[in-house]
């Protein structure tokens, strides 16, 4: 069992896969072996949750690889405008197991200040996601780590294809409902490691808020 995670790269489009469908003994099948393998990898060994913790803004795809059979399963995250904390907070990828997660927000790493709190009777909402849940798979005769390089161009693939048209919320603004942002004045200087966040106002703009909202960084 391999559990692999990478950030989001540049490279070239192409045709998503279609998968067809498993029936309920293939699938019984994959999570037994899913198990097995994860019981025999990890024998006489201490594995830890916070093993697998990465910064938000490089968790755009992680998971697992089973190698008999060749399965792969894959969280993607398109985009990381629904997490709080900013794109320098840690969060977890995976748990023990193995389980995959899709930390949308979290005490980890932060504390107290990170959690949702309302006052009575105050009104909120939000989007988070959405996200996908990639699997693919290749023959016993196939290299099982090609799952991984297939799982990154997909996802390059939902990246690129963000904001989604197929959210029916009114609360996830689509493509004609999102600004750009143009520096009217001068040139704008930012270094290759810096991250430039945009927000509706400077309050708005405190990390310890931002766990209601939704945000940008360029």
């Amino acid at each position: 069992m391999k559990r692999l995670q990478q950030p989001v790269s540049s490279a070239a489009k192409k045709q998503t896969l279609q998968w067809a469908a498993w029936t309920r003994q293939e699938e019984e099948s994959f999570f037994t072996a899913l198990r097995q393998v994860g019981k025999a990898f990890f024998a006489d060994m201490v594995d830890d949750k916070y093993q697998y913790s990465c910064d938000d803004k490089d968790n755009r795809v992680h998971g697992w690889i089973c190698s008999n059979p060749a399965v792969g399963f894959w969280m993607i995250t398109p985009s990381d405008e629904f997490r709080t904390g900013g794109p320098i907070k840690q969060d977890l990828t995976s748990h023990v197991g193995p389980t995959t997660l899709s930390m949308f927000f979290s005490t980890h790493y932060a504390g107290d200040n990170l959690t949702i709190k309302l006052r009575d009777g105050e009104p909120w909402k939000k989007v988070f996601g959405p996200v996908l849940i990639y699997l693919n798979s290749v023959s016993v005769e196939e290299d099982a780590l090609t799952l991984w390089e297939d799982a990154k161009e997909q996802m390059l693939i939902e990246t690129q294809s963000w904001p989604y048209d197929f959210p029916l919320s009114e609360d996830f603004p689509h493509t004609d409902q999102r600004g750009t942002f143009l520096c009217a004045v001068g040139y704008l200087v930012v270094p290759p490691s810096a991250m430039l966040g945009l927000f509706a106002d400077l309050i708005l703009a405190i990390f310890a808020d931002s766990v209601l909202i939704c945000y940008a960084w360029l």
